[in-house]
C-alpha cells in the first residue's frame, strides 16, 4: 500500500517505521511541517508499566529509549516548607528530542520517506494514497478539514499550564506548591538529563490574571517564586505558552481511508503522564491492525478502534480525578502537609491500600501525623438498632400550599418528637429522589410558581421545612442531600456547594453526600467512594461538614477517605467487610 502519515511526532513516527517494517513492500511517506531537529517542549514520561510493554512489542526500539532515559523511583512533594517522599510509584523519563531522533532513525531505516518542513493544509496534496494515517496533534488541520466526520468534541479544563525547563536535574518525579500575594501555584517537575528537568507551571485563572501573566511567558515572575528550589538555576522557556487543558474526544477515529492517531485522536490532563505513551500504543496498534488486515481498511480500523477506544477511555477516566485535584488544590491549602500529600496521591490512580504497599513507611507517617483524628476507626462504627421501614408505593399528587405547610408541620412534629425522646441526632433526607429532593433537581422539579425554576425558588420550601426542624431540634441536625443528579440537565456539583452553604446557614451541622435518583435516566458511575468527589467539594470548597455515604466497603476505604481530608465522617455500606 501507498501510506501517508500527517505528522511526524511520536504517534506517526512509530506507525510509519513499524508498518515498514511488518512489510517493506509498503511505501510509506511521513509530511511533518517543522525541521527534523526542531522540538517543542522538553522531556516526556513513561511509567515502568509502559517501558515493560514497549519492550515486549520492539526490543530494539526500547533498548534505545532505556539506554537514552532516566528512571526514579520515589515521588517528592514540597509543601508548607516540607520535603515528604512516597517510594514504589517509578517512572522514566526522555527528552522529546532524543526521542523523536531515535524515531527519525528508526522510520529512514526501514526505509520510511521523511519530508521535513511540509505542512500539509490539504489532503489532495497527499496525490492518492492508499491510507491516511493523521497524527499532526491535537490542534489538527488535516482532522479539522474532515470534522463533520470524525466529530471531535473538547472539553477545556479550569487551570492555567505552561511548560517550561529547569537547568537542574532534579532527584525523581518532584511536585512544587507555594503561594504568593498573587495565589497558589503548582510545579509538577521530572528530570530527563543530567543537567535537565520538566517543569511545568499550573495555577487556577485568578492567581494566573493577579500574577499578570496575561501577556509574556512569566519566566522571570517563577524565577523569582520558585527560587529556593532551583538552586540558583535558570529556568528556560521553549515556546512556553499559557493554555487551559483541552481534552480531546472523537465520535470516530476512522472515516474511509483516514484514521486518527495520538493527540489527534484523543488527550487526557498530563498529570497522569499519558500523552506519548497512548500516541506510542496507538501507533502499535495500528500498525498490528494493517499487519492483520492488509488493504481491509474498514477491519483494520475496526480492530484498531476496537483495541484502543475502551483503553484511551479508561486513562481518560483516571486523568479526570487528577486534573480535577488541580482545579480545586488551592481549597486544600489549609491541610496539615501529611494530608495535603496523602489527598495529591491518592487523587485518581492510588488508594490507601496500593500506597501501603508500595511504601508502607510512608503511610505510617501519615497516620502518626493524623492519628488524633483516627483513634479506633472500627470502635466509632455504630448501626441502627432496627432496619429502616419502607413505606408502600403511592399515587403522587401535586403539592399545593396547604399540602406543603402540612408537611412542613409534619416534619416539625417528628422532629419535635425525636427531641422529646432524647434523640441526639435527627437526620433530615433531602435525597434519595424523596420528596424534599424533589425540589431541589430541574428535572424533577417543573413548577411555575416561586418554588421552580431558579436554584435559589427550588431551595425556597426545603430551608422552610429546614428551619421549622431546626426550631423543633435541639441537637445535632444533619441533612442528606444527592450532590448530582448524574443526568444532563440536572443538579450539579456545582450546584450542591450553593445547596450546602445555604443548608449550613439554615442551621444544618452535617451534609451527608449522596448522588442520583432525581430520575430514572441518570447514569451514575459507580465504584469506592464514588460520592468521594461531591463531599470533597462541599468540605473543602463551600467549607461544610460533609459526610460521605456510597461505596465505602473496608477499613482501608474509610481511610483513604478520612486521611486525605474528603469528608469529616463516612456512612459505611451493608457490605462493609
Amino acid at each position: 500500500m501507498q501510506i501517508a502519515v500527517v505528522g511526524g511526532g511520536p504517534a506517526g513516527l512509530y506507525f510509519a517505521m513499524l508498518a515498514k517494517r511488518a512489510d517493506p513492500r509498503h511505501q510509506v511517506t511521513v509530511y511533518e511541517r517543522n525541521r527534523a531537529d526542531d522540538t517543542f517542549g522538553f522531556g516526556v514520561v513513561f511509567s515502568e508499566r509502559t517501558m515493560e510493554y514497549l519492550g515486549e512489542q520492539d526490543a530494539g526500539t526500547h533498548a534505545e529509549i532505556h539506554a537514552a532515559a532516566n528512571s526514579w523511583d520515589p515521588i517528592e512533594v514540597r509543601v508548607h516548607d516540607r520535603v515528604l517522599r512516597c517510594g514504589g510509584i517509578g517512572f522514566w523519563a526522555i527528552s522529546r528530542k532524543r526521542l523523536l531522533g531515535i524515531l527519525q532513525r528508526g522510520a529512514a531505516g526501514e526505509g520510511v520517506e521523511l519530508r521535513f518542513e511540509t505542512e500539509v493544509r490539504d489532503l489532495e496534496q497527499l496525490g492518492q494514497p492508499d491510507l491516511v494515517a493523521i497524527a499532526d496533534g491535537v490542534n489538527s488541520a488535516t482532522r479539522t478539514q474532515l470534522a463533520e466526520h470524525f466529530r471531535p468534541r473538547v472539553e477545556t479544563g479550569r487551570t492555567m499550564f505552561a511548560w517550561y525547563g529547569a537547568a537542574l536535574r532534579y532527584p525523581s518525579f518532584t511536585f512544587l506548591f507555594e503561594e504568593n500575594q498573587d495565589g497558589r501555584f503548582c510545579a509538577h517537575i521530572y528530570p530527563y538529563e543530567e543537567d535537565l528537568s520538566t517543569f511545568i507551571v499550573e495555577t487556577d485563572p485568578e492567581s494566573w490574571r493577579r500574577a499578570g501573566l496575561e501577556s509574556g511567558d512569566g519566566l522571570e515572575y517563577f524565577q523569582r517564586l520558585f527560587a529556593k528550589h532551583l538552586e540558583g538555576r535558570a529556568l528556560l522557556a521553549n515556546n512556553s505558552k499559557w493554555a487551559s487543558f483541552r481534552t480531546l474526544r472523537n465520535r470516530t477515529w476512522h472515516w474511509r481511508n483516514c484514521v486518527l492517531m495520538g493527540d489527534a485522536a484523543h488527550t487526557a490532563h498530563f498529570s497522569v503522564g499519558s500523552g506519548t505513551k497512548m500516541a506510542m500504543e496507538d501507533a502499535i496498534s495500528l500498525a498490528h491492525a494493517v499487519r492483520v488486515h492488509g488493504d481491509d481498511l474498514p477491519a483494520a480500523f475496526s480492530a484498531y478502534e476496537a483495541d484502543r477506544r475502551p483503553r484511551v477511555e479508561h486513562i481518560q477516566r483516571s486523568a479526570q480525578p487528577s486534573q480535577r485535584w488541580y482545579e480545586q488544590f488551592r481549597h486544600y491549602w489549609g491541610f496539615p502537609a501529611e494530608r495535603f500529600v496523602f489527598h495529591f496521591l491518592t487523587r485518581s490512580n492510588y488508594d490507601y491500600a496500593q500506597l501501603k504497599e508500595r511504601d508502607a513507611g510512608f503511610i505510617q507517617r501519615v497516620e502518626e501525623a493524623l492519628s488524633e483524628e483516627l483513634i479506633d476507626l472500627e470502635a466509632k462504627i455504630v448501626r441502627p438498632e432496627r432496619p429502616l421501614l419502607h413505606l408502600t408505593d403511592r399515587v403522587a399528587r401535586d403539592l399545593d400550599r396547604a399540602g406543603m405547610d402540612q408537611v412542613r408541620d409534619d416534619f416539625a412534629g417528628q422532629a419535635r418528637g425525636g427531641a422529646a425522646t432524647g434523640q441526639k441526632t435527627l437526620l433530615l433526607e433531602f435525597g434519595r429522589g424523596h420528596l424534599l429532593a424533589r425540589f431541589f433537581s430541574p428535572l424533577s422539579n417543573r413548577r411555575s410558581d416561586e418554588y421552580g425554576g431558579s436554584l435559589e425558588n427550588r431551595l425556597r420550601f426545603p430551608l422552610e421545612v429546614l428551619d421549622a426542624v431546626r426550631a423543633a431540634f435541639p441537637g445535632e441536625l444533619w441533612v442528606a442531600m444527592s450532590a448530582s443528579d448524574w443526568a444532563p440537565g440536572g443538579f450539579t456539583d456545582d450546584d450542591s456547594l450553593e445547596v450546602a452553604r445555604a443548608l449550613r446557614a439554615h442551621g444544618c451541622d452535617l451534609v451527608v453526600v449522596r448522588s442520583g435518583h432525581a430520575t430514572p435516566d441518570c447514569i451514575p458511575v459507580y465504584g469506592r467512594c464514588f460520592n468521594a468527589q461531591f463531599s470533597d467539594r462541599i468540605l473543602n470548597e463551600a467549607g461544610v461538614p460533609a459526610a460521605l455515604t456510597g461505596g465505602i466497603l473496608s477499613l482501608d476505604d474509610v481511610k483513604n477517605v478520612l486521611l486525605a481530608g474528603r469528608a469529616t465522617s463516612v456512612f459505611l455500606d451493608a457490605g462493609y467487610k
